[in-house]
């Protein structure tokens, strides 16, 4: 947050600053340069002209969009030397989508590929058209929000006794609408759950375009406060 807002960082957040490597622009990896005015996955975009049936849109439109600029391999890189080669041994889940077979993948869920934390993070912030996919098993990965922007969905299976659903794109009310109804689910299962949206100065602040880096400082003060008081608010009801 300090880092967001110009501020002066603690020691100890200045020691993970220095490994969180900003995105660059300095041009797509070098597999994706020869080609980077082609779609980043035609394969998929074959198969789904093939199986229409199996066709997702917003995954269709990630395939179709050529690789960004933006290469997160630094940031990989940086990440690893925070986490090292190997994954968390902690639960840690974090979701990606496969641009070969568009499936929707959960890194350190079992049956999800081998990788380390710095590759699945840097998978999950590929924002098509924006950022190069990045290679984890040899295939092409991107942001997972765009096959759900929370995957909440991931937890029907098990009972939990407390979830957190942080949900900024739920500004947009198509997905506002989705997401609250998956929060519902989770709450019939038997979960206690806290839906945190933007609203209010937040809301206000950050505006219809969430990759407006502009606006990044004024969001962060606002969403915190936010966050915190409904934090607060909730507290008598939460695990915590």
């Amino acid at each position: 947050m300090a880092r967001c807002t110009g501020e002066p960082m603690s020691s100890h957040g200045a020691d993970i600053a220095e490994c969180f490597v900003r995105p660059h622009s300095g041009g797509p990896p070098p597999e994706y340069r020869r080609r980077w005015w082609r779609p980043a996955a035609p394969r998929y975009l074959l198969r789904s002209l093939l199986t229409p049936w199996t066709l997702r849109l917003r995954r269709f439109v990630a395939a179709l969009l050529p690789a960004g600029g933006i290469d997160l391999d630094p940031m990989a890189a940086g990440l690893r030397r925070l986490f090292g080669e190997r994954w968390s041994t902690r639960p840690l889940w974090v979701t990606a989508v496969n641009l070969w077979s568009g499936r929707r993948v959960a890194f350190g869920r079992s049956g999800a590929p081998a990788t380390d934390v710095g590759s699945a993070v840097a998978s999950s912030g590929a924002v098509p058209g924006l950022c190069a996919p990045v290679l984890v098993g040899g295939s092409p990965h991107i942001d997972g929000g765009f096959a759900s922007t929370t995957s909440v969905d991931l937890l029907y299976g098990e009972r939990y006794e407390q979830v957190i659903i942080s949900a900024p794109l739920s500004m947009y009310r198509p997905l506002r609408l989705a997401i609250r109804r998956r929060a519902s689910k989770l709450q019939r299962l038997g979960s206690r759950v806290l839906l945190l949206e933007p609203r209010g100065e937040a809301l206000a602040r950050m505006g219809y375009n969430p990759m407006d880096a502009a606006r990044a400082p004024a969001v962060t003060h606002a969403a915190f406060a936010q966050a915190l008081g409904e934090l607060e608010q909730a507290a008598p009801s939460l695990a915590l």
